[in-house]
């Protein structure tokens, strides 16, 4: 007999209050639905995406039930929150493999509709800024993403590297200039060990968002 709504709620805000004993009775309740969220998520997606809908599923799940004291008021909301978490997580580009993608759009003739997709997008994380070197190529069109999405979304980019070494990664300084300008601007700096993180003023709190959020794309 499939569980009631209350169930799953009462074992979600349960979760959320810390009571980690309920997740091997709340995994099995919400485990086909949220894959079924994710497997609809990536059809929109290009063939050959790095994620798979499993791994998908496990990377929201982790983030849901590490929200402390969150106040779940049905299971509708949760998996509405679900869903939008899972379009985050799609968006969510290593620098490398965002740089990648650009090339071979380019490469393939289709630079300017990738482009406008990520321009569309309200939220663009790049990781690890400076885990590799970029080309020149790949500078130039990364400067390109995040000028083109200046004080009109929300860009979040994290790197382990200070600001004074940016333009060993850029390879230019007029570049690493102008990106930092873009990046800085109206920006909130948040320090943590060996991390430097800048993330716009118009991106609200991204804890908050996977929180509350329930409204449809």
């Amino acid at each position: 007999m499939d569980p009631s709504a209350a169930d799953v709620t009462t074992l979600l805000n349960k979760l959320a209050h810390g009571d980690q004993e309920v997740a091997a009775q709340l995994v099995p309740l919400i485990y086909d639905e949220l894959r079924r969220i994710a497997a609809h998520r990536l059809r929109h997606e290009r063939p050959g995406h790095t994620l798979e809908a499993t791994a998908l599923v496990h990377e929201a799940y982790l983030k849901l039930a590490g929200q402390p004291n969150a106040k779940w008021q049905n299971r509708a909301q949760f998996f509405g929150v679900a869903s939008q978490l899972m379009r985050r997580i799609l968006i969510d580009y290593a620098q490398a493999a965002l740089v990648h993608e650009l090339i071979e759009a380019r490469d393939e003739k289709r630079l300017l509709r990738y482009q406008k997709h990520l321009a569309r997008q309200e939220l663009l994380i790049v990781d690890e800024l400076g885990f590799v070197p970029l080309s020149k190529t790949g500078a130039e069109m990364l400067f390109e993403i995040f000028s083109q999405r200046y004080e009109r979304t929300s860009t979040l980019v994290t790197s382990n590297l200070p600001f004074a070494e940016w333009t060993e990664v850029l390879g230019s300084e007029r570049l690493t200039g102008a990106l930092l300008d873009r990046l800085t601007h109206s920006s909130i700096p948040e320090s943590r060990p060996s991390r430097s993180r800048l993330a716009s003023r118009q991106c609200n709190d991204t804890t908050s968002a996977y929180r509350t959020s329930s409204r449809s794309e």
